[in-house]
């Protein structure tokens, strides 16, 4: 039986792939003058068998060639603005777990790869930092009682009481009103800062409920909220209006943490783009000290019972 053979391009497919195979390791034993046939070939097969895929090259090639131009560049970019010598200190600290080895049977990616060490830096948010640092904390008050997140039925709740008390340990009390038994004036709160922190454009507003407030999507906060305009004896008042939530106030307390961080991201990604500037002593956690410490007007609707709509009212803020 003879063997079919198959040409593109009038050549063989198998010959195609086993010539562009061979002019990659020529263009490494070029490129590498000091290494080995033996180690390329293996330096080859390990990345083929990484498991990358097209999208993962596309996400190294981006990431490599990084213009360094401010629009490109995380929020938390100016965040290390000024902090030049925290940060080198943060690269050698790494030496520390290797004893400031090198090699490759114990190797010390911060001192080699300085680049992707700051990259991964760099992806950590000021928001980002605020929560784990309210995480970390939280986990040390409860000392031997802790336990897994997903065994505390509060636990979004006491991340957000850590979080308020971090932003600013002198003014504790002060924001009390945003640590007490309800939740819902926290959640308006935060969702107020974090509306009034984005650029002013429809598509953001749209992208910003999309990503929070739609159940379909990963970054749910499992609450959903929006403005409206409440009738009060004496006029109209804006209001946020707390439509729906999955758990409670457990979810308010979640809605609460992601988007004051949200918030604080926004600043600071602002800051870096000259649209924003912080007033002196403020730092991109206390920025959200502006909201007035008093709580939004808020209208609270349960879904419930449809039968039934029960609703709560308080005191109007001033505007952020």
């Amino acid at each position: 039986m003879q063997r079919r053979y198959i040409n593109v391009n009038f050549g063989a497919t198998a010959e195609r792939k086993r010539q562009a195979l061979e002019d990659v390791r020529q263009a490494m034993r070029e490129r590498f003058t000091n290494t080995s046939d033996h180690d390329i070939e293996k330096f080859i097969e390990h990345l083929l068998a990484s498991g990358w895929n097209s999208d993962d090259v596309e996400s190294y090639n981006k990431q490599a060639s990084m213009s360094g131009h401010a629009s490109t560049r995380p929020s938390v970019e100016a965040f290390m603005f000024h902090n030049e010598h925290v940060l080198d200190q943060v690269f050698l600290n790494q030496g520390t777990y290797t004893e400031f080895r090198d090699t490759a049977a114990d190797p010390n990616y911060a001192l080699r790869h300085r680049g992707q060490t700051e990259l991964t830096l760099r992806r950590l948010t000021p928001g980002d930092l605020l929560m784990l640092e309210a995480a970390s904390t939280y986990s040390g008050i409860l000392g031997e009682a802790d336990e897994p997140s997903t065994e505390q039925s509060d636990y979004w709740r006491q991340i957000w009481v850590t979080m308020v008390n971090l932003l600013h340990p002198v003014k504790r009390t002060e924001l009390g009103w945003l640590t007490s038994s309800d939740m819902a004036g926290a959640a308006s709160w935060a969702y107020k800062f974090s509306h009034n922190s984005m650029r002013y454009s429809e598509y953001d507003y749209m992208w910003f409920r999309e990503t929070f407030f739609e159940p379909r999507s990963r970054f749910y906060v499992g609450t959903k909220l929006s403005f409206i305009n409440e009738r009060l004896s004496s006029g109209f008042v804006e209001a946020v209006q707390i439509h729906h939530t999955e758990h409670g106030d457990e979810s308010l307390a979640m809605a609460a943490v992601v988007l004051l961080c949200y918030g604080i991201d926004n600043y600071a990604r602002a800051v870096l783009l000259g649209e924003r500037v912080l007033r002196a002593g403020e730092t991109y956690r206390s920025v959200a000290l502006r909201v007035p410490a008093l709580k939004p007007y808020y209208v609270y609707r349960s879904e419930a019972d449809h039968a039934i709509q029960e609703t709560q009212q308080y005191p109007a803020s001033d505007s952020l």
